[in-house]
């Protein structure tokens, strides 16, 4: 058997003591991770990143703007005059030129940038050769290793912007010691400009970890992140379903279609196709952004429970202006994209100033954030924009699609705060419910204790009214004639002591129903029978007892029980007086819902028919009728008495009809 401190860790605070270690070694791990993706992937040759190339221009060309127009532009052997090649530092950029209308024909021209790489001496046998550009803005590129076509992108051309120039040159293709030359020629339209980061050349297997992080960074990090915008814009949408009251929710949806969409554009592959093209650029270049606008500033109005009318009719007159202007109907040039441009962001500047009104306005702590993360979007727009004008290094990343995924995070946190709000709220309802409910259950015991205290001072003063009662019209009237009759010396001893001894008896009855009995009334016969035994067996009389078990009667109470004795008493007070009796039996058994108690003796009887002598009888059946039960007396002169009370198992309102047989020889019956 394992000793108590073995079971430490089953304890609470053996569990506390056991997580944080594990807390510990698993930030551990991570900080090791960290350390192993920091780690250069080779101790070999190291990567050579190139700062300078020679650049040359060609002149331009009419050529179709579209795979077929590039590939043949591509195709074309490099045509560089003397003096063309000149030093120039990387990156290379040049910026847009002068606007020109949109044509299937353009006049495109090639650039080159060629850089020579000499293969180090110990460069690893069997290892390949990578070139790795992280970015080319241009229409298409084309890359060539002494003279010789390498690979070229134009598959995918119209992602040249957002897709790096990779290329792996096998190992038979070079030696070491080997000096390579290496052209990149892009397709240039002078309308757009032209920008190239500085390239990396170096073994595959440590150029490809730059590879690969550029394009989680870039393609991969962006599509995730679109994923689960739409996931959880989907599970705001159930919210919404479920709780049509609640308008930020299908906002937050919104947003999140919105953002997915205009992450769209640094994802998927584009149409070679012009007018699909022209039709894909517009749904996710141009339009998400007015949709945004609008959508950001009703979530704001409803952080800010302020609303703007003026603003709340202009923004969608304005989101619908931008999307017509951006359909590609119409017969104007690129100024048109230009003013669609400029617009959404002059929209997009006053609608953050507007919020950051409402936030000083309001006070509230989540319109602040989203505020500020507004801010961080227009700054990284401002990235963007600079990026696809050549004004920025191209080496840098677009920051649109990780603003989207802080401005929804911005989002989340105003939801989370109201969450937790309302949480707090509601505990502090319940808290304050339960206080009150405490107080009530207080009172109401309290109340309860005291009708509990009434009742009983009630029973108990009704209890000595009933003892008060009984005693006075039983006993105390008793004892009242005995004694008028022992101040006139009318009676002889013997009389008297029998009349004394009768009020013994009701007074003996009145103390038996006041015991506890359970409402069992053969416990409560089994009281009467020591008592009148004697008296019985005084008289001469033989008592033959029946009472078979019998149920328990809720309805047997003190009062109850007090009728029942006095029945029983005076009928078999009777029997010793009257009867002349030798035997008297006394029975009592249940019969379908009732129960029948019976006493039968052997005496002289009377004539049922004659007028009875007194009132015992009339107080039996009176009796009875207050037991909700039935009397019946069957005699015959010489044939003994017979007395049948019938009591329901359920006491009732009123008593019924009872049929009773005859005991002895031939009787009548007396209805009572």
């Amino acid at each position: 058997m394992k000793p108590a401190a073995w079971d430490w860790w089953k304890t609470e605070a053996g569990l506390r003591r056991l997580h944080l270690p594990m807390a510990l070694f698993g930030a551990g791990l991570l900080a090791v991770l960290v350390w192993v993706l920091a780690s250069p992937a080779s101790d070999g040759v190291q990567p050579l990143r190139f700062g300078q190339a020679e650049q040359c221009d060609e002149a331009p060309v009419s050529a179709s703007y579209d795979r077929a127009g590039l590939a043949n532009l591509l195709r074309r052997p490099l045509d560089a005059p003397s003096g063309c090649w000149q030093a120039v530092d990387l990156p290379a950029q040049r910026s847009a030129g002068a606007l020109t209308f949109r044509t299937e024909t353009q006049f495109l021209r090639r650039t080159w940038l060629r850089i020579r790489y000499e293969v180090p001496k110990d460069w690893i046998a069997g290892d390949s050769l990578m070139v790795y550009v992280p970015r080319v803005m241009g229409a298409a590129w084309q890359l060539r290793v002494d003279g010789a076509v390498l690979t070229d992108n134009l598959d995918d051309w119209r992602m040249t912007w957002n897709r790096p120039l990779a290329a792996r040159l096998d190992p038979q293709r070079f030696r070491p010691g080997q000096r390579l030359e290496i052209a990149i020629g892009v397709v240039v339209v002078d309308a757009m400009g032209f920008a190239m980061s500085r390239p990396t050349i170096g073994p595959a297997v440590s150029v490809g970890r730059a590879l690969a992080t550029r394009q989680f960074l870039q393609l991969t990090l962006p599509q995730a992140g679109s994923a689960v915008m739409l996931v959880l814009g989907a599970f705001f949408l159930s919210i919404w379903a479920a709780r049509r009251g609640d308008a930020e929710y299908p906002l937050l949806a919104l947003s999140s279609v919105v953002w997915s969409v205009c992450n769209l554009q640094y994802a998927l592959p584009r149409w070679d196709d012009p007018q699909l093209d022209a039709w894909y650029a517009a749904l996710v270049q141009e339009m998400p952004i007015p949709w945004l606008n609008w959508v950001v500033f009703l979530f704001a109005a409803h952080l800010a429970s302020r609303r703007l009318v003026w603003l709340e009719r202009l923004l969608p007159l304005y989101v619908l202006g931008i999307c017509l202007m951006a359909l590609p109907l119409w017969w104007a040039n690129r100024n048109i994209e230009l003013l669609v441009v400029v617009i959404y962001t002059a929209v997009g500047i006053s609608t953050i100033v507007v919020i950051c009104w409402l936030a000083v306005v309001s006070g509230g702590s989540e319109l602040r954030v989203v505020s500020v993360v507004l801010f961080a979007a227009t700054f990284a727009g401002a990235n963007d924009l600079a990026l696809k004008a050549h004004l920025a290094d191209p080496e840098r990343l677009f920051l649109v699609p990780y603003c989207g995924m802080l401005l929804f995070a911005s989002f989340l946190y105003a939801v989370r705060r109201r969450y937790l709000g309302a949480i707090g709220s509601f505990e502090q309802l319940s808290a304050d419910l339960a206080r009150r409910l405490a107080q009530r259950e207080a009172e109401l015991t309290q109340n309860h204790l005291r009708l509990r205290a009434l009742e009983q001072a009630q029973m108990l003063t009704a209890e000595r009214q009933r003892l008060m009662r009984d005693m006075h019209d039983g006993l105390g009237s008793a004892l009242t004639s005995s004694l008028a009759v022992a101040e006139r010396g009318e009676v002889p001893a013997a009389a008297l002591a029998a009349m004394l001894r009768e009020c013994v008896d009701d007074l003996r009855a009145v103390i038996d129903s006041l015991e506890p009995i359970d409402n069992d009334l053969v416990a409560l016969l089994a009281t009467l029978r020591f008592r009148i035994g004697q008296r019985l067996d005084g008289a001469g009389i033989q008592l033959d007892w029946r009472v078979q078990d019998l149920p328990p009667l809720a309805w047997l109470g003190p009062t109850e029980a007090l009728q029942v004795l006095r029945i029983v008493q005076e009928a078999l007070a009777n029997v010793i007086k009257h009867a002349r009796a030798r035997r008297v039996q006394l029975a009592a058994a249940r019969v379908g819902e009732r129960i029948e108690l019976c006493i039968r003796d052997d005496g002289e009887g009377f004539d049922p028919s004659a007028p009875p002598p007194g009132r015992g009888l009339r107080l039996l059946a009176k009796r009875a009728v207050e037991l909700g039960g039935e009397l019946s007396i069957e005699s015959a002169l010489g044939g003994g008495t017979t007395l049948r009370l019938w009591l329901d198992v359920t006491r009732r309102a009123a008593p019924r009809a009872a049929d009773c047989s005859p005991a002895v020889g031939e009787t009548e019956r007396v209805a009572l």
